[in-house]
């Protein structure tokens, strides 16, 4: 029995290696600027998937 839940353990740690090594980011860059031309600072950023609006990922702008 010992051996059947070693080799569980093995595959799981594998699988979850697996998926953490295929994560892909993505660095996006730009300006927010209001109606003068100015950058905003400490702005929300939030990218969301069509059609429902779901959460993708988020972030804030700089100083």
């Amino acid at each position: 029995m010992s051996k059947i839940v070693f080799r569980i353990t093995v595959f799981m740690a594998l699988m979850m290696i697996t998926m953490t090594a295929q994560a892909k980011t993505q660095d996006w860059g730009g300006r927010v600027i209001d109606e003068k031309g100015e950058p905003m600072p400490f702005v929300n950023v939030v990218l969301l998937s069509l059609p429902d609006s779901a959460f993708v990922q988020g972030g804030m702008t700089d100083d």
